[in-house]
């Protein structure tokens, strides 16, 4: 598939964009987001950096890092306003590099589907590629029938995009692939505040979407609600598809079931799919093409 990809990317960065991950780490990658989750011990980090390319420059800005300390239940968020570290791409035979100050941040070696990466800890964490993305144009999206529910619902949640919140200091960012989900959330006012970021598989039909998270690290103050969890062995888990069994979607509400959890389809027409929630409904709306401003489009891939 032949595009004219954006110039916010360097055609050799192409094959840093992807989900990586090792037993203790995970790693969504594209064209402007970088998001990662790292298990040290009984600490848990997540960190959302933004990305500028162009020409044979790079640019990283660390927006927020969220720990969380599960042997004694508390969490912290850190947004940060630090000044963009320019980086430049340089290749050898076997590996593209980035580098900051003739420092090495980034290897890639291609052949092998391996990245190094150096983490906020300043530890280097080597991971595999599990799923390959492709960043493209914007295309016009499937209109939902009886027939095609599970591919809109894979198709219509692909990309990622950047979301202030108001009323308070706060943003999210999400990463849809076709097969992964990730999202870095975090909203504080006057009065209370949420953490709420994770990695998770997931998968449709058209009876609806099973989705199964590997990391979660969420903190609701108000609710007094804390998790914080990463599977035993990530890339082991987070390298699985994920099966359905569609005997388990339930028409009138969600379904806990071992690998993950079943919603099931409540409504639709052509550009809207509903589906039944855990105490809540899903609104899944149709991307228009002509929607440009903080959307990055991905390849589908059945």
């Amino acid at each position: 598939m032949k595009t004219e990809i954006a110039n916010y990317q360097i055609k050799k960065l192409d094959k840093f964009y992807g989900v990586w991950a090792n037993k203790d780490c995970e790693l969504v990658r594209t064209g402007k987001y970088f998001l990662l989750f790292e298990r040290e011990g009984e600490t848990l980090k997540s960190i959302f950096i933004e990305i500028n390319a162009n020409d044979d420059k790079i640019e990283y800005r660390t927006r927020g890092m969220a720990i969380f300390d599960t042997s004694m239940k508390n969490s912290d968020v850190c947004i940060y306003k630090l000044p963009k570290r320019k980086c430049t791409v340089s290749m050898a035979s076997k590996k593209i590099s980035i580098q900051e100050n003739d420092a090495v941040i980034e290897e890639l070696m291609p052949s092998e589907n391996i990245l190094r990466v150096l983490t906020g800890a300043n530890k280097w964490q080597e991971l595999k590629l599990v799923e390959k993305i492709n960043i493209v144009n914007p295309y016009q999206t499937t209109k939902a029938n009886a027939q095609n529910i599970g591919k809109c619902l894979q198709e219509w949640q692909l990309g990622s995009k950047l979301d202030h919140y108001l009323g308070g200091i706060g943003y999210e960012v999400i990463v849809n692939t076709n097969k992964h989900s990730y999202i870095f959330s975090f909203l504080k006012t006057i009065w209370w505040s949420f953490i709420y970021c994770r990695a998770a598989r997931i998968r449709s039909n058209n009876q609806g979407t099973v989705f199964a998270q590997n990391i979660r690290m969420t903190d609701r103050k108000w609710k007094n609600i804390y998790n914080a969890y990463m599977a035993d062995n990530n890339f082991e888990t987070t390298s699985k598809d994920v099966e359905i069994d569609s005997s388990l979607f339930n028409p009138i509400a969600c379904s806990y079931a071992k690998d993950g959890i079943y919603w099931s389809l409540r409504s639709y027409n052509e550009n809207i799919i509903v589906l039944h929630g855990c105490q809540q409904k899903y609104t899944f709306i149709r991307p228009e093409k002509s929607l440009r401003s903080n959307r990055e489009w991905f390849e589908y891939k059945e």
